[in-house]
């Protein structure tokens, strides 16, 4: 044999040898490297995608708590008018409303018997709730008008209950008993 073909034939072997020595340490370098970091990467998506999620449901509570954070404000608004602008007092509430309900008998030619009342203490709500009987005797008409009048009285009356008389009567006249309620305020808020 020729030297010059060995020698070529040496080189071919060196080439070879370094050719399989750099894939052995690529796949090396591949296992011991890049395979981790792959695994590494995998689990960092898969946290970042889980925090994700997370902040999404945080950003979407905290849209509702703020929402409901402004609805408290508003009824907290609504409440101190209600008590200030809507409500009578305990002290003189009771005899306003009295006045008002004989006015309004009075002028839809109404007869009426005695008020009857009484009080329920709210102290949860710094209320008291003044319950009025009036007892009335009218006819259809008159009766009509003076609950309409109830109704758009400057007071905050709510109409509990109508109850028919049980007297007979050989008129047209109607014996009702109104049940009216409202709510006093004790002191401001």
């Amino acid at each position: 044999m020729n030297v010059e073909k060995l020698s070529a034939v040496l080189r071919k072997i060196k080439f070879v040898r370094f050719a399989i020595a750099c894939v052995v340490l690529n796949v090396a370098v591949f296992m011991i490297f890049v395979l981790p970091d792959k695994a590494k990467y995998q689990a960092l998506q898969a946290d970042y995608q889980r925090l994700k999620t997370e902040v999404e449901h945080a950003q979407k509570q905290e849209m509702e708590l703020q929402v409901r954070y402004t609805k408290l404000i508003q009824a907290q608004k609504d409440l101190k008018e209600i008590y200030e602008n809507v409500l009578e007092s305990k002290r003189s509430g009771p005899t306003e409303i009295r006045l008002e309900l004989e006015g309004l008998a009075q002028n839809m030619q109404i007869k009426r018997s005695d008020f009857n009342y009484e009080y329920e203490e709210l102290p949860d709500y710094h209320l008291q709730r003044f319950i009025l009987g009036v007892p009335v005797e009218g006819n259809y008409r008159s009766i009509r008008r003076f609950i309409n009048s109830i109704e758009r009285s400057k007071h905050f009356l709510i109409l509990d209950r109508v109850d028919l008389s049980a007297e007979k009567s050989q008129s047209d006249l109607l014996n009702l008993n109104f049940k009216l309620s409202t709510y006093l305020v004790e002191n401001a808020i």
